[in-house]
Order: structure tokens, then C-alpha cells, then sequence
């Protein structure tokens, strides 16, 4: 005849021993599932605890860590880490419905309410083999120092026209215009360098005249007794 207390009793210790509460020790991340040894209950401490993470998501967690640990059936010799989580450097003060994912070293990208995303490191960088797009409204970078772009070329294509707010503007290489170069065309003017020689396929002018014009007057022009230049323009 069965025992129905002592059965009772046994169920009843299988199920308190079915879920824990730990603190990490050790992490192996080198397996295919990541490996854990656990504290968890005193004198209690639990080597190749397997991991169980979201696919798509991934973490090497500090030791020290808490986490949460199940046994399967209550047997303390299937166990399954299902959680872990990290008071000294979670990020707090999110408002209800946000996302964070962060690290100890203090970067985090945090999806805030109103549909605004904010990413805050010392550097990043994205690797596309193919192909970015970014379609917005207005675009803004601050960069306290430089910017740099390194690629074989650059298109942009602005519709109305294209601001550079700067003292100086340096070109390395050949400028190609196909419409024209308007230099001071704002107000007060204002004057253009050019160390070089300087081609033009067509008329050069100034506010006075052009070539073209000051060439024809040469070329046509008499003296007394002499008649036209011999050399023309």
C-alpha cells in the first residue's frame, strides 16, 4: 500500500528543488552552450550548468552575476540556467515599454518612447559589403574633431543645394563643374586663390570685361601708319 504522506512529502521536496537561485562563478563560453559553474544554496555549488539563451541574442556575463536556475523534475543533477542578470551594471531609469541592451563599460543602445533610439560609445563602426541606406528628413553630425569618408566615390544629390559652412575648403584632386563656379555670389563678394595655371574650354570674364572681347579689340585695332597687329590674339 503507498505511503500517500511520504509520497506527498517527496513531490513536495522535488518541486522546492526546482527552481534556484545562484550566483555565477565561472563562465565558459567556448562551447556550443554556454557553460556556467553556480553558488546556490550554501555549500551547494554546480559545475557545467548549461546557459539557455534567446536565439539571436548572446552575452558574456562578469562573475558574480546572479541567475536563476532550473531542475528538471527536481533532479539537481539536470540543470538548466534560463537567467542572469547583473544589479552592479544593468541600466536604469527606463520608462515603461523601453528596451536597453548594455554592457558594464557603460555603452547602450536604448530604444526610448516617441520613436527614439539613442546609441552611446567611444567607437562604432558598420561593415556593409553591399549596400547603406539611410533615408531621413534631416541628417546632423557632430564631430568634435574629424570626419572622415574612405571609399572610391561619394554621390550626394540634394535637390535645392548643397551649404559648406567653413573657413577653408581644401580639393587634392581635379574639379569638374558642369553648370559653372559662382565665387562670393553672396553678399560683400569676396575673392578666389588658385595656385596653378588656370583652363578654360570657354570665355573668361571679369566685371569689366572678357577675354574674348579684350582679343577681338586687340586683333582689330590700328595704329597711324602702321595698320593692324601682325600677331593676333
Amino acid at each position: 500500500m503507498i505511503d500517500l504522506k511520504n509520497a506527498l512529502s517527496s513531490l513536495v521536496h522535488r518541486v522546492r528543488l526546482t527552481i534556484g537561485r545562484g550566483v555565477i562563478r565561472l563562465i565558459d563560453d567556448a562551447t556550443g552552450m554556454q557553460n556556467l559553474q553556480i553558488d546556490l544554496l550554501a555549500n551547494e555549488v554546480r559545475s557545467d550548468v548549461g546557459r539557455m539563451q534567446e536565439y539571436g541574442f548572446t552575452s558574456h556575463p562578469h562573475p558574480g552575476s546572479e541567475c536563476a536556475v532550473v531542475f528538471v523534475g527536481g533532479n539537481r543533477d539536470h540543470r538548466i540556467c534560463i537567467a542572469v542578470d547583473d544589479r552592479r551594471y544593468r541600466l536604469k531609469g527606463l520608462v515603461q515599454g523601453e528596451v536597453a541592451l548594455y554592457t558594464d563599460e557603460g555603452d547602450f543602445i536604448h530604444l526610448k518612447r516617441g520613436n527614439n533610439i539613442a546609441v552611446k560609445t567611444n567607437s562604432l563602426t558598420v561593415d556593409a559589403s553591399d549596400n547603406v541606406t539611410i533615408n531621413t528628413s534631416t541628417a546632423e553630425v557632430n564631430a568634435s574633431d574629424s570626419v572622415m569618408v574612405n571609399t572610391n566615390t561619394v554621390t550626394t544629390t540634394a535637390s535645392t543645394k548643397v551649404d559648406l559652412v567653413t573657413p577653408n575648403a581644401n580639393l587634392t584632386g581635379r574639379l569638374n563643374v558642369a553648370l559653372g563656379i559662382g565665387v562670393g555670389s553672396g553678399t560683400g563678394g569676396g575673392d578666389a586663390t588658385i595656385n596653378g595655371n588656370v583652363s578654360a574650354t570657354g570665355d573668361v570674364s571679369d566685371g569689366t570685361s572678357s577675354m574674348q572681347i579684350i582679343r577681338n579689340i586687340y586683333n582689330t585695332h590700328t595704329h597711324p601708319n602702321v595698320g593692324q597687329p601682325q600677331q593676333k590674339m
